[in-house]
């Protein structure tokens, strides 16, 4: 590994820009995904992963305070809205269990390095 080089296979690009090495980009085209952990924001407990994919479903379906926001409160309403057709059984197995008897909960999520 080069010595500027981070573990995700960025290096610092052109004003403090993190570029993906040739080797990462070749990885990410092989059919690896990056993987983002989501976790109960009040306990910091990891709830499970989702895809990009999952994650995008996510970001189109619900609201954001910002561009940087990375929570979302979620209810049984919220399930019911992202599980239209567009969330994976998955995504929808995995809010449910953060759901549980609660009437709402607070998820973020983060992408592995």
């Amino acid at each position: 590994m080069h010595a500027r080089e981070y573990a995700t296979g960025a290096t610092p690009g052109v004003f403090g820009v993190r570029m993906r090495s040739a080797s990462a980009r070749r990885n990410r085209r092989r059919g690896e995904q990056t993987m983002i952990d989501v976790y109960d924001n009040e306990t910091g407990k990891l709830i499970g992963s989702i895809t990009e994919a999952d994650l995008k479903v996510l970001i189109d379906a619900l609201e954001e305070e910002s561009a940087t926001d990375q929570d979302y409160y979620i209810t049984p309403e919220t399930i019911d809205l992202v599980g239209d057709g567009r969330a994976t059984d998955h995504l929808l197995h995995l809010l449910r269990g953060a759901l549980g008897t609660k009437d709402g909960v607070e998820i973020r999520w983060q992408r592995r390095a």
